[in-house]
């Protein structure tokens, strides 16, 4: 009978809630670590504001690691001392709990054999449960050196960590560059920019006929990522990162990528994660999908996105590349908008799915379940904020005396959807409100003060005075506007005095109180009352 071994302390370790927690907490500090690292890598040619910004941050999270470093190595040291210590009782422990899964996993045997084989390890571990066990330490490893290293020298592992680091810092500029493509290309770079970084990349990748009109061109940002992506693979193998710069020049005038057949320029690649960790991003944003993706969800992208990059190859004719696939970011949002794994070109349904190995087919299906509750949550995220920004200016819209029609606030709200900051809408329709009123107040609404707020005072005392209810009382009352003229606001006192001249307070039961308060006095003057 072969010997039953006790539980081992990396096993105890790795079930000890105290130390699996430790060690959760302990990998997302490095986890943002590594980030901020990356960012403070990659800030060379920021301004020293945002470097002292990373350096603080990098600092933060540093001391963040190292706490959470010391409370790790604290908890596994109380455990592993507790392991040793209750040595005996915990190899019952598991003895008892493994026999009992045994004994349950006997009554659900399909067969005798397998039943006999079931309580064969049962009595094993029995017997293996009478003997005491003690804890014992596991043979320490003795590695020998493969060579004596002088004073001085460098050895082989030590390059080799030297490189990987240098490669890493690399690979962590290469993802910051693809994630912020976008942006850069389309905010940083003017229209002169554009056009020559168009006119370089034509020079250097002759195949890809971009425009060079400076304008706005999806086509450019693909290119821009592309060539990054190849500069990257040039950085890692000659171990130095090379500005990107620098990199157009130097293949331009080696001709790398001129001529025909291998060596042009592949348009259409199967994405890294880190790539589409970027496209994915950028597909968020467009969006409105405030937050990182999960893994699992970056997960799911990436593989259709890969399949999708399979399927859609470039296509070349008569010396001109054609992407099938277009845009990634692009058609990423597009997966999570639908919810649905679509043909880019026709959008139909995806072919020969179903006829997938099964162990394929399982993972296509997890990834189409995780994009169907993205493509839910995003659904319900839009109808939820073009419901509050319909309410927003609708409310705007009261304050101000303007009416807008239903029509009018559905068209806003798909503007806002669009991108167009809700703030811009608010302010042409308080400019409306504006319209025949003084200088002064339309002031007051350029600067985002609603009449509502720039008239209160007043509507309050005509409430008050001519007794009625304030949100009766439009904006374009006479009487109300009369408030507030070229020359500047009117005292509250005189504002008073004048509503009791106009012709609604006659009928008010305040204007009745005066007019019996008056004849009475006359009355006493006259001697007729007492």
């Amino acid at each position: 009978m072969a010997e039953v071994l006790g539980p081992t302390l990396e096993g105890y370790l790795n079930t000890n809630p105290e130390v699996k927690s430790a060690r959760e907490q302990l990998a997302k500090a490095k986890k943002v670590l590594d980030e901020a690292n990356a960012a403070l890598a990659g800030s060379r040619n920021a301004t020293q504001n945002v470097k002292d910004d990373l350096k603080a941050i990098q600092s933060k999270a540093q001391t963040n690691f190292n706490s959470l470093q010391s409370l790790a190595n604290a908890a596994e040291k109380v455990a592993t001392d507790y392991f040793k210590t209750n040595y005996q009782d915990i190899s019952l422990s598991s003895f008892d709990k493994s026999i009992e899964g045994l004994q349950v996993a006997k009554t659900q045997a399909r067969s005798p054999e397998a039943a006999s084989s079931i309580q064969s390890q049962i009595d094993a571990l029995v017997e293996a449960r009478k003997t005491p066990r003690v804890y014992k330490e596991p043979p320490k490893k003795i590695v020998k050196p493969s060579k004596i290293v002088e004073p001085g020298e460098v050895t082989q592992d030590q390059v080799s960590k030297e490189d990987q680091k240098i490669m890493d810092s690399i690979t962590a500029q290469y993802e910051k560059d693809v994630v912020n493509a976008g942006a850069y290309i389309t905010r940083e770079l003017d229209k002169k920019g554009r056009s020559n970084l168009a006119t370089q990349l034509n020079a250097t990748f002759p195949n890809l006929k971009l425009k060079t009109d400076g304008e706005y061109d999806e086509s450019l940002i693909d290119a821009y990522k592309e060539a990054l992506r190849l500069n990257l693979n040039r950085s890692l193998n000659s171990l130095e990162s090379i500005p990107f710069a620098d990199f157009l020049v130097i293949t331009e005038k080696e001709g790398t990528y001129k001529g025909t057949g291998a060596g042009d320029v592949p348009t259409t690649t199967i994405s890294p994660r880190a790539t589409a960790t970027g496209y994915i991003k950028e597909a968020y944003k467009s969006l409105g999908i405030d937050r990182d993706a999960t893994p699992e969800e970056i997960d799911s992208l990436t593989r259709i996105l890969n399949d999708a990059e399979n399927r859609f190859k470039t296509t070349k004719i008569g010396g001109v590349t054609k992407d099938l696939l277009g845009n990634r970011s692009q058609f990423i949002a597009n997966l999570i908008s639908t919810g649905e794994y679509l043909d880019p070109n026709t959008n139909k349904p995806i072919k020969g799915l179903e006829k997938l190995n099964p162990k394929e087919k399982k993972k296509f299906d997890k990834a189409n379940k995780v994009i169907g509750n993205l493509s839910k949550a995003v659904t319900t995220a839009k109808a939820d904020t073009r419901s509050l920004t319909v309410q927003t200016l609708q409310s705007t819209a009261n304050a101000n005396g303007v009416i807008l029609s239903p029509q009018q606030l559905e068209q806003y709200a798909l503007e806002v959807q669009n991108g167009k900051d809700v703030k811009v809408i608010q302010s042409q329709i308080r400019n409306i409100a504006g319209l025949g009123l003084p200088d002064n107040v339309k002031k007051l609404l350029a600067e985002g003060t609603d009449l509502d707020t720039v008239y209160a005072p007043y509507k309050t005392q005509m409430a008050a005075i001519l007794e009625v209810n304030p949100q009766t009382i439009s904006f374009t009352d006479p009487a109300l506007r009369s408030a507030i003229g070229p020359n500047g606001e009117m005292p509250i006192y005189d504002f008073q005095r004048a509503l009791r001249k106009d012709a609604r307070w006659e009928f008010t039961d305040n204007a009745k109180v005066d007019v019996a308060g008056k004849a009475l006095k006359i009355l006493r003057l006259m001697g007729l009352q007492g």
